[in-house]
């Protein structure tokens, strides 16, 4: 019986190390694919003061997998404008409904919307539009020189890479 023992503590000790092991690749996989942190490069100011260069964030991956975006998400939108390989920006109206911007007014199914986040008015007129299924109208936070249009603003949600997170700056 004095045997039994030092096999089994083995046997524990084993299983503890493969455990640590598959929880630290877990870990890894999790971190390297549901979230990509990220510092704001100089020179995207679009969400000022919600992210300035400098700050970090966080881009979360599979949230949208579960529930879907949400108005006031800030989302990653597929696109080369900046450094990242995405441009940052805020969901403004959800598919089905639509969008007017008439007097640097944005109203979305002919109700003013009280965004607390956006800054500047925006230049130029637009629609109504209405967005198509399964798309979101998306604008920058920082609007003071931001000309929206139906091609630039209305983003199919395949092309929407993950909601952002401010973490700090």
């Amino acid at each position: 019986m004095a045997q039994a023992r030092p096999r089994r503590r083995r046997g524990c000790l084993r299983s503890a190390s493969i455990l640590v092991i598959l929880i630290g690749a877990g870990y890894g996989l999790w971190r390297g694919f549901a979230v990509r942190r990220f510092t704001v490069p100089a020179g995207m100011t679009d969400m000022s003061p919600a992210l300035r260069p400098g700050d970090r964030a966080a881009l979360d991956r599979l949230g949208y997998r579960v529930t879907p975006p949400h108005r006031g998400d800030m989302v990653a939108v597929r696109g080369a404008e900046s450094d990242l390989g995405f441009d940052i920006r805020r969901i403004v109206a959800l598919p089905g409904e639509t969008v007017e911007i008439k007097d640097g007014i944005l109203t979305v199914n002919g109700a003013r919307t009280a965004e607390s986040s956006a800054h500047g008015e925006l230049q130029g007129d637009l629609g109504p539009e209405r967005v198509p299924r399964e798309s979101y109208f998306v604008l920058p936070d920082d609007r003071t020189a931001y000309s929206p249009s139906a091609a630039t603003s209305i983003v199919a949600r395949r092309d929407i890479l993950g909601r952002v997170i401010p973490t700090g700056g």
